[in-house]
């Protein structure tokens, strides 16, 4: 799907939910899916893929003939085409090797259409799309399908052999690219009978201006980007080659600082290997996975923090798919212990230290992670801002656990075939541990295992939010256990300054009742202080007032249970309340609600249109996330607005039924929601993206 942006100052509609698509509406917003960038039409190659079938028996006249490239006024031999007999109707569908705007089509008459007349069309219609799924004989009738010329009773067309004829006034939608494309006929000259020779898609002729030029890196080579002045497409034009990574002494790039993960065999100190730089993990991982009798077992400790891609979620781009478009400039991850026949029996021990930036691409590979199939221990080790993605058992810390993973946590992504994929781990087997391990639920919303066929597991997932006010680091600490009777102090975390828990960070102590964390030893109770909006400091949200007597809401004798909302507490705790499981509960608001004041003018872009100050925001979590928790109560907005919801996800893990709403109701359910306005607000997210409701 194309990048899209609305913005919208219409007056205000009221709304129903089961006609979402005609009447809500989102003025002032801001919505899209993500594309990168836009792809060369140059080279363009045509494939039939089904069609009716032509009257040669060896298909030598069949729908693929139509879009061979293949014709002769001269040479009688080398003419192919398309024919049907007993004509009542006739079809093609056919793709283009990449999406192009179509400015104009041309039809070549049959071999022998000057003595058998009357068989060119005489009625038909070309339409184009980019649902793949529409490209198969499934997909004729789909609704993707949007016409770009339809000719009722044509009069150019004439029985002459070879001859090609130019249409060139499209009537449908010319300032869109396809890369699929349906033909139908409906109606011939006369005969029971259709033939064409070729049909032949033209498109715009590039006129290129370069647009942006970018510089070369170590592991990128520079390019220009050309864009053409009539159609807009863009194309790379390279000019520099990449300047290749020039290593210190210390391990680090001098121009880039990521580190050198050419293997280098590290120290060992009473028979443990002492981990310290990106080569020496990439050594160790390659050993375990080449020599699994030597070294499945053996035992390590990380020494210090280690970058394998530095900033690596905030660097990938993404194509209509969801796909990552760039990543060919990171550094691949190899799992230590990457199969069942090269698991890890071994003792890894991170010592609380931090691995940041690995980065697996492979859908089709099983057991994905920083391990990716443990029989051993692994403890004290975070994985930060890197990206997974497998087949089955993919997980943040590991992919398969037939042994112990503790005390760690993953703020990274990961991404495969569900339910085999988790925060932590992907599959915990039988009798295996999980214990006092973490994960990023706003980067990752699934479980924290996948599948656990274990009992007792302590995985837990949290937002970004908790990590940064120190709750994390409380969980870790608290879950150490006891050497000498004395417990060690491994996790700490400076509140305020460090985003997550981190090795030698200040003790965090925890208050009761309104629970919060700070540094101080304060650990008295504490009642929550909610503001004007809502809001308490420890992140909790004041709840919204239950109602019995007041509201008919469903239109039946009696009064209903309704939740009245006056702010943006109410409408976060609501929707907590939604998505613990809590469907069918209904809510009205009783005031206009702001989240985030001047959200859209404050917004700060780069120059590819990525918000570069969206952790200033608070963000949204749609009401109803998901076909299993999709929201089927009664919500009246009674004529309110809400304002400033911020949204930015565009993972396909998770950026999916973004909105107000994320998923509302299902097929016979009486769901509504009405009389609401989403104003000032903005959602980018992978699919399934509106104002209102991501899918009604």
């Amino acid at each position: 799907m194309a990048n899209t942006q609305v913005k919208k100052t219409t007056a205000f509609l009221p709304v129903v939910a089961m006609v979402l698509s005609m009447l809500l509406y989102f003025p002032g917003g801001t919505f899209s899916t993500y594309s990168g960038l836009k792809a060369s039409a140059e080279g363009v190659t045509f494939t039939a893929t089904v069609g009716t079938a032509g009257v040669a028996a060896d298909g030598s006249e069949g729908y693929a003939s139509l879009i061979d490239g293949k014709y002769s006024s001269t040479d009688t031999s080398d003419y192919s085409k398309w024919c049907v007999t007993n004509f009542s109707s006739a079809y093609i569908i056919f793709s283009a090797s990449e999406p192009i705007l179509v400015t104009g089509y041309s039809i070549v008459t049959g071999n022998d259409n000057k003595t058998f007349t009357g068989r060119n069309p005489k009625s038909w219609t070309l339409y184009g799309c980019n649902d793949a799924s529409a490209n198969s004989e499934e997909g004729k009738d789909t609704t993707s399908w949007k016409v770009i010329d339809a000719v009722t009773d044509d009069e150019q067309l004439e029985d002459e052999n070879y001859t090609k004829y130019v249409y060139d006034k499209l009537t449908g939608s010319t300032s869109t690219k396809y890369q699929y494309f349906k033909l139908e006929i409906t109606a011939t000259q006369g005969s029971d009978v259709m033939q064409m020779s070729e049909f032949i898609l033209t498109h715009c002729v590039h006129e290129w201006e370069i647009s942006d030029t970018i510089d070369p890196t170590c592991i990128k080579g520079g390019y220009d980007v050309n864009e053409c002045s009539i159609c807009h497409w863009q194309k790379k034009v390279p000019t520099a080659e990449a300047w290749g990574h020039d290593f210190g002494e210390d391990g680090l790039c001098t121009r880039c600082g990521v580190e050198d993960t050419t293997p280098k065999e590290p120290s060992v100190v009473n028979n443990v290997y002492q981990i310290g730089t990106a080569g020496e993990l990439y050594w160790f991982a390659y050993k375990v996975n080449n020599d699994n009798s030597n070294f499945g077992s053996a035992r390590a400790v990380l020494t210090a923090d280690i970058t394998v891609n530095s900033n690596l979620l905030g660097s990938m781009t993404f194509d209509a798919y969801g796909n990552v478009s760039n990543g060919t400039r990171f550094t691949s991850w190899t799992p230590i212990g990457n199969s069942v026949f090269n698991a890890y029996s071994g003792t890894f021990d991170g010592q609380n230290y931090t691995i940041r930036g690995l980065y697996f691409n492979d859908s089709t590979v099983n057991d994905v992670s920083l391990f990716g199939y443990n029989n051993g221990t692994v403890k004290n080790v975070s994985v930060v801002d890197s990206y997974f993605k497998g087949y089955k058992n993919v997980g943040g810390v590991c992919g398969f656990n037939g042994g112990t993973i503790t005390s760690c946590y993953n703020t990274g992504t990961v991404s495969g075939t569900e339910p085999f994929v988790g925060g932590v781990c992907g599959y915990n087997d039988s009798s295996s541990i999980i214990t006092n391990c973490h994960y990023d639920s706003t980067v990752y919303s699934g479980n924290a295992v996948g599948k656990d066929y274990a009992t007792g597991t302590n995985a837990v997932g949290k937002i970004t939010d908790d990590f940064k006010r120190g709750e994390v680091a409380y969980l870790l600490q608290s879950g150490q256990t006891a050497v000498n009777g004395i417990i060690p102090e491994v996790w700490g975390q400076t509140i305020g300054t460090d985003k997550s828990p981190v090795l030698g960070g200040e003790k965090v102590y925890a208050t009761t009742g309104c629970v919060t964390y700070n540094n101080s030893s304060d650990t008295s109770k504490k009642e929550h202080k909610y503001d004007d909006n809502g809001f308490c400091a420890c992140n909790g949200y004041e709840s919204a007032n239950l109602t019995t007597d007041k509201y008919n809401i469903d239109g039946v004798d009696g009064f209903d249970e309704v939740y009245e909302i006056s702010n943006a507490g109410q409408l976060y705790w609501f929707a907590q309340l939604v998505n613990s499981r809590n469907t069918s509960v209904n809510a009205v608001l009783t005031d206009n609600i702001t989240v985030n004041s001047n959200l859209l003018s404050s917004l700060e872009y780069d120059k590819e249109d990525n918000v570069t100050n969206g952790a200033s925001f608070r963000s949204w979590t749609p009401i109803g996330t998901s076909h299993s928790i999709a929201y089927t109560g009664k919500f009246d907005g009674q004529n309110h607005t809400i304002s400033g919801l911020y949204y930015y996800n565009t993972y396909s893990t998770i950026g999916i039924y973004i909105g107000l709403f994320g998923y509302v109701g299902d097929v016979g359910e009486n769901v509504s929601v009405s009389n609401v306005g989403v104003v000032d607000s903005y959602f980018k997210a992978y699919n399934y993206v509106g104002g209102v409701c991501g899918r009604n």
